[in-house]
């Protein structure tokens, strides 16, 4: 399949040239806690998307976790994997094209990718948001809000629960470290702001899945997360 260039539109630079790029991902099992493991199998094949210079923010992968807590699940039939990039490193990317990687001893294999222009949606959601410093929930969203002002996103935001009504922690497996981070929902976006926040993201360990923002799924926004319309002035 073709690669498309976005049809660039007015507004923020940032929003203007970044794109998502989405391989679909052939491979039978994958680690519960890939993120690092996946990244270091990129990385090592094209050894530029390690350097900090290409700034990028990458999607895990969706696994189908066992009944009983294993290491390892099952790969989602329709996976895709998503990096979030500025168009001028399009060409550090494609080179990841029907490539075949170990991911902690599982093996996955990447079709042929398809650009997409960012959409906005008032709803978003992130697996994940770590911020350095900030594993406490209330000085967690105070940290967001500051993140969020800094780049004049306006929103309402909220860490999602666990089965117990408190907020939920998720944790980032590096080697042996534990990173503690939480799953994020951002509403009320305007279409501006929706775009800026896709595009700049929350926190860091973007290249382990952080701060990545996708639209919320319609099982918790049923007939209300439709796509919002970028307006001209903006």
């Amino acid at each position: 399949m073709g690669i498309l260039l976005p049809i660039m539109q007015p507004g923020n630079k940032i929003i203007e040239t970044t794109i998502d790029l989405a391989f679909p991902v052939e491979g039978e099992q994958i680690p519960t806690q890939h993120a690092y493991a996946l990244f270091s199998a990129i990385s090592n094949r094209v050894s530029a998307l390690h350097d900090a210079d290409i700034r990028y923010r990458m999607s895990t992968l969706p696994c189908i976790k066992p009944e009983a807590p294993q290491p390892i699940g099952r790969l989602a039939a329709d996976a895709i994997l998503r990096f979030r990039i500025s168009v001028t490193d399009l060409p550090h990317f494609l080179l990841l094209s029907h490539q075949t990687f170990q991911v902690d001893g599982c093996q996955i294999r990447l079709g042929a990718p398809v650009t997409h222009r960012l959409q906005a949606y008032p709803c978003l959601i992130s697996r994940i948001v770590v911020i350095k410093g900030f594993q406490e929930p209330v000085s967690f969203l105070e940290a967001v809000q500051r993140q969020l002002s800094a780049h004049s996103i306006n929103a309402d935001f909220h860490i999602l629960d666990d089965a117990q009504g408190e907020p939920k922690r998720r944790i980032l497996h590096i080697q042996k470290r534990q990173i503690v981070g939480f799953p994020v929902v951002l509403s009320n976006l305007t279409a501006e702001s929706s775009l800026l926040a896709q595009a700049f993201g929350v926190g860091g360990r973007g290249k382990l899945g952080g701060g990545f923002f996708q639209p919320l799924r319609p099982l918790y926004t049923p007939d209300i997360n439709k796509p919002l319309t970028l307006s001209h002035d903006a």
